[in-house]
């Protein structure tokens, strides 16, 4: 899958996998978990192209016949968590992290900014502390009026909504 690649975020909460597993066995790759998905010793997402190599193992039932069993690496689970943290991540990698901004274009959603730079940004332009970004919506388009609420983003206008709710 091109685009952004998902990396193991050593600031939050996640498990170290320990065991002992066969050469060409997917599991044997993983060595982190995060949100249930599997990362490598590079911090990397665990492909899920190579999950269907490892052949089948054997077992044995308890009345004594030969089964065959695998255990894939990835389930419909872990690939709609992985999906949306890639949306997500793909969503907000445009998002400027430093610099001067725009409140104007910022408020109308042509341009993300990350939030720190967009809180100092506005304690220093309007002298007030905001605690959310619909704290900074509500003052930019009603007490401001930097712009209307007809050319306000719908994305910045959600925003309130979810406050309110």
């Amino acid at each position: 899958m091109a685009g952004p690649t998902l990396k193991l975020d050593r600031g939050r909460p996640f498990s170290e996998v320990r065991g002992e597993r066969t050469t060409g066995d997917p599991h044997a790759e993983v060595h982190f978990q995060q949100d249930g998905l599997p990362y490598g010793a590079d911090d990397n997402l665990v492909d899920e192209s190579e999950d269907n190599t490892f052949p089948r193992m054997k077992v044995l039932n308890q009345d004594g016949s030969l089964a065959y069993w695998r255990e894939p690496l990835w389930n419909d689970e872990m690939r709609l968590r992985r999906d949306a943290k890639l949306r997500r991540l793909a969503r907000t990698g445009n998002v400027v992290k430093e610099g001067t901004v725009d409140f104007s274009a910022w408020i109308k959603g042509e341009i993300d900014y990350d939030q720190k730079l967009l809180f100092t940004q506005a304690k220093k332009e309007f002298s007030r502390v905001f605690a959310r970004r619909s704290d900074l919506v509500d003052y930019l388009v009603y007490d401001k009026q930097i712009v209307s609420e007809r050319d306000a983003a719908e994305s910045r206008l959600r925003l309130l909504d979810e406050v309110a709710a």
